[in-house]
Parts: structure tokens; sequence; C-alpha cells
């Protein structure tokens, strides 16, 4: 489990406020009730919940920093729907945009919260808090190697609370949330990780926020777990003056991890640290039965009591069982006391698709483009390329020629004879290793780099035969094209080594952020190119123009898996004993 854990460092998840409190739902003072619309979103694995329009009144100075207690509306429904399929979650992304879909400050939501009526807390008998996102929060995006267990009909409803200091009043706001998932058929599945959520002062039927007095306080909570498993990572919410919260064993006082509040010269938290605890190993592990206590910590220079803080550890915690998670218990009075606070039967129900006011904005990349750049710009610019080279393809060969002599052109033919196989040697090995070490970046990277060679290898066949040019050594010229008449052997244009070359460098570029590895394949594709010229077997324009072709389809290639485009796919299936090929479609 630990080589795939260890990809957590892609991890920016940070857990936010979860306040409860009274339910004063005319923020719109009179206005229409905002409405909510629910889209799946196939291509891109993604579920979007739209929200809006809200008009938020322009706090005055003194509510600005009013106790939460104290604010009009502490959580607002927003929306209700159901999850419509067996998948994981695997990140979030909150926007905050006006009517015509530009956006608006991420401050503006003090808080929001993702809550799953279907399954309980860990480490309270209360409805699960999937997600809770607040304005020092990052966008949450997991690796594909873990993620949140969702069932199709799950019940879900958000939450939010505004603080709008902006000093105006904003209308025709819209909330959006955008969940992504991974596919219901990934090979390896992901491990199971479940939220973890840890309250200084929970309290259902009252504030979970207490007070700091001047020179500031210490807020324990001690807890034990129904079940044992490892914690990943670890982030949290603090107020204002908020310094630290600290996880600890509660028998031996031995710190497990410490979360610290990134804070400007006046106190104000301007983000909190993130403990990506599975980098190396597994993370703690946290038994169960056993006790633990949350340590929150404030400073108040101040001569005044601080009022309504809270202080609040979330991360991702994978059971050892999650079969053992336990059940929602219906006769709990603490789970009715909070069904009763943030009961599904207050949220609007979503209605599917898009507001009007948004479509346009959120509509869709149609075919031919990619991410967001048509794909006849690169096409066009390669042709370009390929022509302008033509014209010195003559001179070139003369060139290599004169310079290089015999001994070039022996080391070109021996590049050119050990390339294909070693591509395919790589792409089949970073597959084999991917799999057999449960490493899914580098089984992608093998699947992509095969696909990519493959593809490359079919229009780089069918480019030569309705091309027809002659190769340099058949001595014809520049300008000799026999268009489907020449065996393909014969043929000249494109470079099929250079094709397949810059093919497996483009997806290897593309699923590393190393420079110095990128540089490489780069540079190994281009000596394979010059070989070709160097060997007598290409034109340079032969050689640039399979050198585009392989780096559009490399690229392709990559961004098709990753937007989850493919309907129909075929994949590795390892089993005990045995190894095979299966046929998956998604519908």
């Amino acid at each position: 489990m630990s080589s795939g854990l260890a990809l957590l460092a892609a991890l920016p998840l940070v857990a936010a406020a979860q306040a409860t409190g009274g339910h004063d739902h005319d923020l719109t003072s009179g206005e229409p009730t905002a409405q909510a619309w629910v889209r799946v979103d196939s291509a891109h694995r993604a579920l979007v919940v739209t929200a809006g329009p809200f008009r938020l009144p322009a706090a005055s100075a003194p509510m600005a920093g009013m106790a939460h207690g104290m604010m009009g509306d502490t959580n607002l429904p927003v929306a209700r729907f159901e999850w419509p399929f067996d998948t994981w979650v695997r990140g979030a992304r909150v926007e905050l945009v006006d009517g015509r879909g530009h956006p608006l400050p991420r401050g503006l939501l003090h808080h929001l919260t993702l809550e799953n009526f279907d399954r309980r807390e860990l480490v309270y008998p209360v409805a699960e808090r999937l997600m809770s996102m607040g304005r020092e929060t990052q966008d949450i995006s997991l690796p594909r190697t873990v993620g949140i267990p969702m069932k199709t009909g799950q019940r879900l409803g958000v939450w939010v609370m505004w603080e709008n200091d902006t000093g105006r009043e904003l209308d025709s706001v819209f909330l959006r949330i955008t969940l992504r998932w991974t596919a219901p058929n990934q090979v390896p599945r992901p491990i199971d990780v479940l939220p973890f959520h840890v309250d200084a002062n929970l309290q259902v039927l009252g504030p979970n926020t207490f007070d700091v007095p001047p020179g500031g306080v210490s807020k324990v909570f001690e807890f034990t777990l129904p079940v044992g498993g490892h914690l990943l990572a670890a982030g949290g919410h603090l107020h204002d003056h908020g310094v630290s919260l600290r996880l600890e064993d509660g028998e031996t006082g031995k710190a497990l991890v410490t979360v610290t509040a990134k804070r400007d010269a006046e106190g104000r938290v301007l983000g909190i640290s993130r403990e990506l605890l599975a980098l190396r190993g597994e993370g703690p592990h946290l038994r169960a039965h056993h006790r633990y206590r949350l340590v929150v910590r404030y400073d108040n220079p101040t001569a005044d009591t601080l009022s309504d803080v809270m202080g609040i550890m979330g991360g991702l915690f994978a059971p050892d069982d999650s079969r053992s998670w336990p059940p929602i218990d219906p006769q709990d009075s603490t789970y009715a006391a909070d069904l009763r606070l943030l009961s599904p039967d207050q949220l609007p129900e979503g209605q599917a698709g898009t507001p009007a006011a948004l479509a346009l904005e959120e509509t869709p990349r149609r075919f031919g483009s990619s991410r967001g750049r048509p794909v006849w710009q690169p096409v066009l610019l390669g042709s370009l390329s390929v022509v302008l080279t033509g014209f010195a393809d003559e001179e070139v060969r003369l060139e290599v020629q004169r310079n290089g002599g015999p001994d070039a052109r022996e080391t070109g033919a021996e590049i050119s004879h050990w390339s294909p196989p070693l591509a395919l040697g790589i792409g089949a090995g970073l597959l084999g290793v991917g799999l057999g070490a449960h490493h899914p970046a580098l089984a992608r990277t093998g699947r992509d780099a095969l696909v990519a060679m493959g593809v490359a290898g079919l229009l780089t066949t069918a480019a030569k035969i309705a091309v027809g040019r002659a190769r340099p050594e058949a001595n014809l010229g520049t300008d000799y094209f026999a268009p489907f008449r020449s065996p393909t052997h014969d043929n000249s244009f494109p470079s099929g080594h250079t094709s397949q070359a810059f093919a497996l460098a483009a997806v290897i570029a593309a699923h590393t952020r190393q420079p110095v590895l990128r540089f490489t394949v780069w540079g190994a594709a281009a000596v394979v190119g010059i070989a070709r010229v160097a060997a007598d077997r290409h034109f340079a324009s032969d050689v640039v123009g399979g050198a585009i072709l392989g780096t559009l389809v490399g690229r392709g290639v990559v961004h098709y898996f990753a937007s989850g485009a493919s309907r129909v796919g075929l994949a590795l299936m390892v089993a005990r004993g045995r190894v095979g090929l299966a046929l998956n479609r998604r519908f």
C-alpha cells in the first residue's frame, strides 16, 4: 500500500470550518429563492453543482468583525442531490461567478460544507461532512491511487456561509462546485479513503466555537475511533490569532501531527499548513478504541476576549477495513439532533442542467480543439515547417554526406536499427513495472506510450502510401512522388522512426515535471531523427514531418485518456495467479 500512498505529494487538502447554529434563510431579503442545478460532465469525469443567484448584502464595518454566532446566516441551504453512480471522488473545486460568468473573490465564501446523509463521521455519530472548504482552502486534488468511495443514490447536501466584506452589495452571485471522480473500471483499484474531521468544541445543538481570553488559550478535546487506520494527510481551520492544531496520543502525550497557521503581522490567518503524512510510508496508524487528543492553540495579544473562534483538524483517513466503518444509527440522539439541524428537507432539490445565465460560459469544448486551442493551428504550423524545410532538403543531404562520411552513415544506421525496439521496450517496461509495483502513474505512462506509438505508426504508414516520396538513397531527387504506388518501405515521408521516437517523448514529457527528464527524452528523439538523415534514409523534411506527427499524436493520446473521453478500452487485469485482458465499456 505504501507505494500508492506515496503519491499523496500531490494532495492539496485542507479542512475548513463546519459551523452550526441558527438558520435564518432570508439572505436574499425578499429576492426569489436561489435554485440549484446538477450536471454530469462524463467527458471530464466531473459532477458540477451550480446554485444561485444569491444577493449578498454588504456587511457593515461592525458586522464584518462580528462573532459567527451573531452573523445573519450561519449555514444557508444550497442544494440536495443524489450521487449518480458507484465510483470514487478525487477532487473538488469551488468557484464564485457573477451572472456573466466572471470570477468573484473567493473571500465572499466563509465556508462551504458538502454533507453525505448516508454515511456517518469517523469520530462523531453524525452524518458525514464529505468535504468542507473555506476561504483559505485550496482546491482539492487527490492522486488517482486514492479516492473517497461513493455509491449510487447516496444523498448529498450543500450548505454555505457567506461573508461579504467588500463594502458593497453584490447581486446575481453564483456558486459552482466541481466534483471530480475516478473511472469506475480503473486498474488498479484506488485505495478507499474517508474524511477525517475532529472539532475541538463540536456541539450538535449549539455553536462549535469557544472564547480566547487575553494571553491565549489551548483548547483540548479527547476522543477515540471506532475503527483503526492510517492518517494520510492533515490540514485544518483556525480563525484569526490561531497558532496551531496538534494531534496527540492521549495516553503517551506523543505528538502525531501538527499543522500551523500562516499569519500576517496583525494575526490574521492567511492559510493553514498541510501535512502529507504518506510521503514516506503509510502515515501514522491510529488504533481503534485508543485515546487521542486534539490540542488547539490560540494567541491573544489584545486586552479583550476573542469570541466564537474555532479549531478543526481535517484530512484523509484510510481505514484498515472499510467494511468495518460504523453504520448510521437513526436511533442515536446525537444523529437525530444533527439531522434536525442539517436536514435534507431544508435543501432545494437540484435540477438537471446549467442555469441559463451561465450556459454559454459552461459550454463544453467541442471536437477539434485541444485544451481550448484549435487543433488546426499546430497542424498548420507543422505543415509550414515541413514545406520550409523541404526547400533545403538537398543542401542538408549533401552537407551531411560531405562532413559526415561513411562513419556518420554507419552510426546513423546503427541508431536506426535499435531505436524502434528500444522505444517499444520502454513503453512496455513502464506499463509492466507500473502494474507490478502498483504504481498507476508509471502504468498510465506506459499505456499512453504504447498507444501513441501504435497510432503514430498507423498514421505514418498511411501518409507514406498517400505521399509516395522516394527515399534519398534512390537518387531520384527531392521532388519525386508516386502516391499510392510505391511499397511503404521504399517511401520516405514522413520518417516512421522519428514519429515513433517523438510520440514516446511527448508522452513521457507530459507525465513528468522533471525538466532534466523532459530534456533527455526530447533530445533522444532528436538524435533518432538526425540519425535517419545521417543514414541517408530520409530527407530533413521527412524527419521534421515525423517529429511533428509524433508530437501531436503523443500529446493527443495523453489528453484523450486524461479527459476520460475513452468509452471503450482494453485493460490489463492482474489477479492472484493469473493475468488477462479485459474489454471495458463505459456507459
